[in-house]
């Protein structure tokens, strides 16, 4: 099979789900109103309950690898900090800040990352699982705090304690982990259960994000979601990719590191946005723009890749 067609039927099937979403809320399906409900659902219940299957059913002694993790966390580090620094130079209304921060570091690695490495390796991705086993807490808590800086608020310290160990994804990254490295064996009838939960959930995810989509009123955040769309889907992968190809990081691994860091924004950020403060039509574009956005990118990034060998 030709590199372009294993690209192309890594990608595009998750973006006729998203269509599939869209079209429902169009065509009346299912109500706009009714998105935020469907949404909390999924990423309190599904979500979660996927995270912590794919990394307790892991084999711990091929997945742990501390030379890729140590190349994860930097570059989670390096992408956050440039655009800590970047947007605090050259955006000065608050609201937004914490917002476009969290449009260049934040990724879609549970979702569509993980939908695109399971279409290209199966479930040969443990080291991809581990990775955002560490992600998605990590993102999760710099978004919290970030959002808490520039909500127009003073800091609340123990509010922001709350939302980190409270949150859904983190407690399910964590507990898988934790399972995982005390070999917790769980009863098969629960077993079965969860994985048939995790089955559904990233179907439903995307199918959620393409309902979530609305365009209306995008036109007074013009230069805003130029500036973060390079910035997230272009200027930061592209130079993540050339380190992870010095760094001589390949097949699976490589691979990985593409769908971690190179995935459109994560849809949970403008729900966190909602309940933390910020510009939320603004989180809301981003969302929505990158997603659309990464059709091409994503898809320009793994076929480059594969022509080269590197997976």
């Amino acid at each position: 099979m030709s590199d372009f067609v294993i690209c192309l039927n890594a990608v595009f099937p998750l973006f006729i789900i998203m269509a599939a979403g869209y079209a429902a809320k169009r065509t009346g399906l299912v109500n706009a109103g009714e998105v935020p409900r469907l949404s909390a659902i999924v990423f309190n219940v599904f979500f979660p309950v996927m995270l912590f299957y794919q990394i307790y059913s892991s084999d711990i002694d091929t997945v742990i690898r501390p030379r890729y993790i140590l190349f994860i966390l930097s570059t989670l580090a390096a992408v956050y900090a440039f655009g800590f620094v970047w947007v605090s130079l050259t955006e000065k209304n608050t609201l937004k800040k914490g917002v476009k921060i969290q449009g260049i570091y934040r990724n879609n690695t549970a979702a569509v990352g993980l939908a695109v490495m399971q279409n290209l390796f199966g479930d040969e991705i443990g080291p991809y699982m581990v990775g955002v086993a560490i992600l998605v807490p990590l993102m999760n808590m710099l978004a919290v705090i970030t959002l808490e800086l520039f909500n127009g608020r003073r800091p609340d310290l123990k509010e922001l304690i709350r939302r980190i160990i409270t949150n859904p994804l983190i407690i399910a990254s964590v507990t898988g982990i934790l399972f995982l490295l005390a070999g917790i064996k769980l009863p098969v009838f629960l077993l079965s259960g969860i994985k048939m939960m995790s089955n559904v959930a990233t179907p439903l995810i995307l199918f959620t994000l393409g309902a979530f989509f609305t365009f209306g009123g995008m036109k007074d955040y013009t230069r805003d979601l130029i500036e973060i769309n390079f910035l997230k889907m272009i200027f930061c992968p592209a130079l993540t990719l050339l380190a992870a190809y010095l760094c001589g990081f390949r097949g699976v691994e490589y691979a990985g590191i593409l769908s971690m860091f190179g995935s459109s924004n994560a849809v949970s950020s403008f729900a966190m946005t909602q309940q933390i403060g910020g510009d939320d039509r603004l989180a809301a574009y981003i969302v929505v723009t990158t997603s659309c956005l990464s059709v091409l990118t994503y898809f320009l990034f793994l076929y480059v890749s594969k022509k080269l060998g590197l997976f």
